[in-house]
């Protein structure tokens, strides 16, 4: 099984308070009793309205009961766990990918401790990448991710470089940012409208700005 692959389902079964803090929702309700191969069991959830009515207009276009359609569309989810890590490597690379993915655990785990201690009491609550103290500790939490991957051996500058290329993590740094804040292509060898570029826009909107 690719690193990528295992790290994901890592990711999966990570516990919502992270860094090995209980969930108050394990606590309730009864516990959970293993189902034997081949049996049909019941599942006891609550919905919220927009939810429910929304699986009741599926289940009518698909031909199926609401029980069906409920269990075809939790099927499909685990069916889609390894979609992530599959996407990530196509785009990324094998490595690169699990390196990523490694950042975004520590990071999420990290950020939401800091988003629960920092918040008691407060309303409306918000988001770790939000809140300067949670998010300096996610970022703590990536450079240690780093640290700890980083391959072993000296750091040896080799001879006859350019500037561009003995400051190549600030350029491309710098180039991405301004990128973004300007509205210039990032990959413009592979422009379908520059897709790419958009979705990163939209996902920071609000947190790009020029150096």
């Amino acid at each position: 099984m690719r690193l990528t692959r295992v790290i994901s389902r890592s990711i999966d079964k990570e516990e919502p308070g992270g860094l090995g803090m209980k969930d108050e929702r394990e606590s309730r309700g009864r516990k959970a009793r293993l189902a034997n191969p081949g049996e049909r069991v019941s599942l006891g959830l609550k919905v919220t309205a927009d939810v429910k009515n929304k699986l009741d207009g599926e289940a009518k276009l698909n031909g199926r009961t609401q029980s069906q359609e409920a269990e075809a569309r939790l099927d499909r989810s685990f069916h889609h766990q390894d979609l992530l890590s599959e996407v990530m490597e196509l785009k990324y690379g094998s490595q690169l990918a699990g390196i990523l993915m490694m950042i975004g655990a520590a990071m999420g785990r990290a950020g939401r401790v800091c988003e629960v201690y920092s918040q008691i009491g407060v309303n409306p609550r918000k988001h770790w990448a939000d809140i300067p103290y949670a998010y300096d500790q996610a970022a703590q939490a990536a450079a240690g991710t780093l640290e700890r991957l980083r391959p072993q051996g000296e750091i040896a500058e080799p001879s006859g470089l350019g500037p561009k290329v003995t400051d190549a993590g600030l350029i491309a740094v710098a180039g991405l940012f301004d990128e973004l804040a300007n509205s210039v292509p990032l990959f413009p060898d592979h422009n379908s409208y520059d897709a790419e570029t958009a979705r990163l826009r939209r996902a920071l909107a609000g947190r790009v700005r020029q150096a």
